[in-house]
């Protein structure tokens, strides 16, 4: 299985598909660190480290992120139906679950190579254009270390909510073999999940609830009990999308 995650690592680095996720994300970054940037300044107010980073991945987690993670991760299984090397995969000594989980976290691996990447280099440029000096959380002042240490407790959580989202689309991938309906498919879920007057027990226990995680930047007194159900929480369906998918993929017809 960590041979082919390994192998599946490779493919999705020499083919560039990282480039889908890549040049998006960057764009939306850089753009919603400006946008908070200036507009404290405009404001005559002084740049807040925290106000900008947690503006710039907070308005991107509701909706961008989740649509930029689907359009990631469907084509790695889609493409192998669509261009019919999932016969090669399925005539090789490799079980299909073992086949499917290895994809899945091969392209996990460069998903979280290339998050990290963009939010150490986020926080590099937001620090050059802030004052460490200046860093508040509600009306409570923080050091540098104090807010590097709440982005990166943040952002692990973020990420554990991407890799389960992620699941998700991998087995809704297997299951329609399309792109497209994968992706409608997803944003419906997002819409109802945000429109529907769900219980609140419900609500808080779905693995949606992660498109909301980065309020956590902008509260001071952070709960890492909830952080640790968060993660509980992500781990969780992760596991059920990853068994039902390796099991749909394992029935597949070709």
């Amino acid at each position: 299985m960590l041979k082919i995650a390994k192998q599946e690592s490779l493919k999705l680095f020499r083919s560039k598909h990282y480039f889908k996720l890549l040049i998006p994300l960057s764009l939306l970054m850089l753009i919603s660190i400006l946008f908070y940037y200036f507009d404290q300044i405009n404001s005559d107010i002084n740049p807040n480290f925290m106000y900008i980073i947690y503006g710039t991945f907070n308005v991107n987690s509701k909706i961008f992120f989740p649509v930029l993670v689907t359009i990631y991760f469907a084509p790695v299984i889609i493409n192998e139906f669509k261009y019919k090397t999932v016969k090669l995969l399925f005539s090789s000594v490799k079980t299909r679950e073992e086949i499917y989980i290895g994809q899945f976290i091969g392209a996990s691996l460069v998903f979280i190579t290339v998050f990290m990447t963009l939010l150490v280099s986020s926080v590099v440029l937001v620090s050059f254009l802030t004052s460490p000096d200046y860093i508040f959380v509600e009306i409570y002042a923080i050091s540098y270390i104090e807010a590097l240490q709440r982005i990166l407790a943040v952002s692990i959580i973020a990420i554990l909510f991407m890799i389960c989202l992620g699941s998700f689309v991998f087995m809704v991938s297997v299951i329609t073999e399309s792109q497209g309906l994968t992706l409608f498919i997803v944003l419906l879920v997002l819409l109802m999940y945000t429109v529907l007057p769900l219980p609140e027990w419900i609500s808080h226990n779905l693995f949606l609830r992660g498109i909301f995680i980065y309020d956590m930047i902008s509260i001071y007194d952070i709960q890492m009990i909830e952080m640790v159900k968060y993660a509980f929480i992500f781990i969780i369906y992760a596991m059920i999308f990853i068994g039902v998918g390796s099991f749909i993929f394992g029935k597949k017809q070709v």
